[in-house]
């Protein structure tokens, strides 16, 4: 046997015999219990965001309701293009319409929002995913007043 063709057999028997020995992976089935723990379904919602100065809001369309945005690379995102409309309209807090997969985060759960700016908004949410995002809130999505 040439030299060439053992050497390729002896390193094909060692590689099948190392993905062999790897110790097998998890293949069973969650319990209902470990799934009740995962996090919540994704409510996908559409409304305006707001960012300013102690500011960091959802108010969804048509309705009055206003919801602290709890701060994440995501809503870092709809941050910085809120930065960037309120530079090019010369004033502050202006709203950006958003289409957005959101959290409810449970304030009973997470003390840091039972007081401070969080606690003056009627929810806590985060965003998880920005579907749309326009400088140009459609006629619409109103405030519901």
């Amino acid at each position: 046997m040439p030299k060439v063709q053992w050497l390729l057999m002896v390193i094909t028997w060692y590689l099948l015999s190392a993905c062999s020995s790897l110790p097998p992976s998890d293949t069973r089935q969650p319990h209902m219990a470990e799934t009740e723990q995962s996090a919540p379904a994704a409510t996908r919602v559409a409304g305006r965001y707001y960012w300013g100065h102690e500011v960091s809001a959802f108010s969804p369309c048509n309705n009055q309701q206003s919801w602290w945005v709890r701060a994440t690379p995501v809503s870092d995102t709809l941050k910085q293009q809120s930065l960037l409309l309120a530079e090019q309209r010369g004033a502050p807090y202006q709203p950006l319409y958003v289409e957005v997969s959101i959290h409810q985060i449970d304030r009973q759960s997470h003390p840091a929002y039972q007081d401070g700016f969080a606690a003056d908004y009627d929810a806590v949410i985060e965003i998880i995913a920005v579907h749309q995002s326009d400088a140009q809130v459609p006629a619409s999505c109103g405030d519901a007043s």
